[in-house]
């Protein structure tokens, strides 16, 4: 059962002890909500761009109100203010014929990343709480985890829901950071890293995972397979690219050979 008090310390979930008085049935169902957080995301990120990208503020207002529905229901108090707050201001703002559209994209793209760091933090500790079961039941974390990396929530979707058929555990984070702390306790059998990111790019990061002494192979996720790239991914210790967009059938078979699974 998901440790409760592991979500209480998440600072964007604002819940309080009630949620340690909820029985076995309560509780499923609200963490069945936050998978349904999880999974809706991607697709609420590009509703709320694609609106802006078109100067359909009801089209936007729309999205919005959908996402304060599901951080209501999370209980992401804090978030649904700021996604009611900014409802309230559009709603004054289509009334005026110079909108302030670069301070909307502003407030939609810090909004969007509070959301993407709510959904990675939840990820973070159902996939940890995962992880600790399956070494509970003295099974190798090396044998069991691939660990991906991007600061896209959208392609850490895809690449889960790509390899979930596999009988892996994928742990997703958004920065090198994150994945430096994972690997403080987990071994991987995989690594899959973006090579773009802010603050450490997935060079970086491969080098300093090779320097902690893990030897799992490493694929690349790069929209910019340039001789370059392909060379400093070999010089960090990467094994392999995988080129966005993803190809959910490529994925899956360069997967399947660096961890020694059949084809199928």
């Amino acid at each position: 059962m998901l440790d409760r008090k592991k979500l209480m310390d998440l600072p964007q979930l604002m819940l309080d002890e009630s949620i340690l008085a909820m029985d076995n049935d309560q509780f499923f169902k609200y963490t069945q909500l936050l998978v349904m957080f999880i999974d809706a995301v991607p697709a609420q990120e590009e509703s709320l761009k694609a609106a802006l990208d078109s100067q359909n503020y009801v089209s936007y207002i729309e999205s919005l109100a959908a996402v304060w529905d599901t951080l209501v229901k999370i209980q992401a108090h804090d978030l649904a203010r700021q996604s009611l707050e900014q409802i309230e201001g559009l709603k004054k703002l289509t009334h005026d014929k110079n909108l302030a559209h670069e301070k909307i994209v502003g407030d939609m793209n810090r909004f969007t990343a509070a959301l993407s760091t709510l959904s990675i933090d939840i990820q973070m500790v159902l996939y940890r709480e995962e992880a600790d079961r399956l070494e509970g039941e003295n099974k190798r974390s090396n044998e069991k985890v691939i660990l991906a990396v991007d600061d896209a929530s959208f392609f850490l979707t895809m690449l889960s829901n790509c390899l979930k058929q596999l009988p892996f555990t994928t742990v997703c984070v958004n920065s090198g950071a994150a994945a430096l702390r994972f690997l403080e306790t987990h071994t991987p059998a995989l690594f899959i890293l973006d090579i773009e990111m802010p603050g450490m790019s997935g060079f970086e990061l491969a080098h300093l995972i090779r320097k902690g002494g893990q030897q799992a192979p490493i694929i690349f996720l790069t929209a910019n397979a340039t001789k370059d790239n392909v060379q400093k991914a070999f010089a960090s210790g990467g094994s392999d690219f995988i080129v966005k967009p993803i190809n959910t059938g490529l994925v899956l078979s360069k997967v399947r050979q660096y961890l020694g699974l059949p084809p199928q």
